[in-house]
């Protein structure tokens, strides 16, 4: 999915209001929800994602959470709620947990919901105010925590053969008051199958592995092992590793810091 952006109107806490919906957990038990005080969060090209809060039948205690809407039922919408089916039966401790899935219908139009728990902040936030903290320096301490963490979720992707596609700190989820840092947004991730071709225009510049600059069809989860390694880069820089203008011009940067790929490393790709 792309990246999406902290909204003008969130800030202005605009509520949408209340919805009652039949909504389904991923053991595909049915629970009439109701969902309180939305706000939008964030907002995409496909999708946006509000922030609110949920009362179930069974608890009827108000719960924060986050609730991802889009308007189309894609092959994308699709593969990440099966990924999540997947990903329910260990509940990682590093990887953002879906709550249930719903769907509402408006005249002719269908609207697909994800519902998801609610951390506060993201990864590019929290780095950004603990370095104001330490006058512009990285707190060494918090940053070994917050890549053990991140490594952790992303060891566990790639135990479950899941290719995130999209790291970055936007898209990686963090409680300011435990450090708890959990892994997010899986709109662009897909199953890994050895063998199987794969789309290379995928990641964001910035974080993209040089095999997909290079537009290599066949790849796994090595590639989000790239994004995590750009990600610790920028907590202990402060800034983006590399800037890349272009595809080309990232390739430019990465290949001036770490040297060219020789002839047998570019054929393999």
């Amino acid at each position: 999915m792309p990246t999406t952006k902290r909204s003008k109107e969130s800030s202005r806490q605009i509520n949408y209001g209340s919805t009652e919906v039949v909504a389904e957990t991923p053991d595909h038990e049915k629970v009439p929800l109701k969902l309180n005080n939305l706000r939008l969060f964030s907002n995409g090209m496909f999708s946006n994602v509000y922030r609110g809060k949920i009362v179930d039948a069974k608890s009827h205690d108000p719960t924060s959470v986050a609730v991802k809407k889009c308007w189309s039922k894609s092959d994308s919408s699709l593969t990440e709620a099966r990924i999540f089916g997947r990903l329910h039966h260990h509940k990682h401790k590093n990887i953002v947990h879906l709550l249930y899935m719903f769907e509402t219908h408006h005249d002719d139009r269908t609207c697909y919901g994800l519902v998801f728990e609610f951390l506060p902040s993201t990864l590019h936030t929290y780095v950004r105010q603990m370095r104001k903290e330490f006058n512009g320096k990285p707190n060494i301490i918090e940053v070994k925590l917050l890549a053990w963490q991140l490594f952790r979720g992303q060891t566990h992707l790639i135990n479950q053969k899941i290719i995130h596609r999209d790291l970055k700190p936007q898209n990686i989820l963090v409680n300011p008051d435990t450090g708890l840092l959990k892994i997010g947004d899986f709109g662009s991730s897909k199953f890994f199958l050895a063998g199987e071709p794969n789309h290379s225009y995928h990641v964001t510049r910035y974080y993209r592995a040089p095999e997909l600059i290079l537009k290599a069809s066949f790849y796994g989860p090595e590639i989000d092992v790239w994004s995590c390694g750009c990600v610790l880069g920028e907590m202990l820089k402060g800034t983006v590793m590399w800037v890349g203008h272009t595809t080309e011009h990232q390739l430019h940067l990465i290949a001036a810091t770490l040297g060219e790929p020789n002839e047998s490393l570019l054929l393999s790709f």
